[in-house]
């Protein structure tokens, strides 16, 4: 895979993340706050995607990635207390 096409595919990759934010705040009305850490995440992975292609820092990267960790964890205790 050459770099142009390695750009390309984490591109079209932080287009899909966008995506799935857009779709996740057309549910946050049913479901709440979960689609609202959902939607961060997406956006926040699709941020951490499009800088990377960029050519970013990989610790911003990293960072970046952590972050993403930390909403979908949260968006999972959320879950977890609304069913039990």
């Amino acid at each position: 895979m050459t770099p142009d096409e390695f750009a390309a595919f984490l591109n079209s990759s932080a287009l899909l993340c966008t995506a799935g934010a857009v779709l996740n705040l057309f549910l946050i009305r049913r479901r709440g706050t979960s689609a609202a850490m959902l939607a961060g995440a997406f956006l926040v992975l699709g941020l951490t995607l499009f800088g990377y292609a960029k050519w970013q820092s990989i610790p911003l990267a990293g960072a970046g990635g952590a972050f993403v960790f930390l909403l979908l964890a949260s968006d999972w205790v959320l879950r977890m207390r609304r069913s039990g």
